[in-house]
């Protein structure tokens, strides 16, 4: 009898201990989640949604390894958004001849 307490105490302990100290699987899963979407955002060019998700990333997560990875794009998106290449009100223009042809077959 004394050997299954002994187990069961053992068996509890160790539960206890790694519910403690390891991360909820939902955490986990919404970091990764959050971090895909703002992957998703940056890939596509939409820069200030990809900086929304990695400063929700980073301030709910911020001594993980998500944290951390959202907290160096974070920056480089932030240094992007200040200096953008080309301004978005700037629109290429376009040849007098696609100009016309756009201008006749237009619905």
């Amino acid at each position: 009898m004394r050997s299954r307490a002994n187990w069961m105490q053992a068996g509890v302990l160790a539960a206890a201990w790694i519910m403690a100290t390891g991360a909820a699987p939902e955490g986990v899963e919404q970091a990764r989640r959050w971090q895909y979407h703002a992957d998703v955002a940056r890939a596509g060019g939409l820069d200030e949604i990809a900086y929304v998700s990695y400063e929700r990333l980073h301030r709910t997560f911020p001594g993980t390894r998500h944290g951390s990875l959202a907290a160096g794009r974070m920056r480089h998106l932030r240094s992007r958004m200040s200096w953008p290449r080309q301004s978005p009100a700037q629109e290429n223009p376009g040849s007098w001849t696609s100009e016309a042809f756009d201008f006749l077959v237009w619905p």
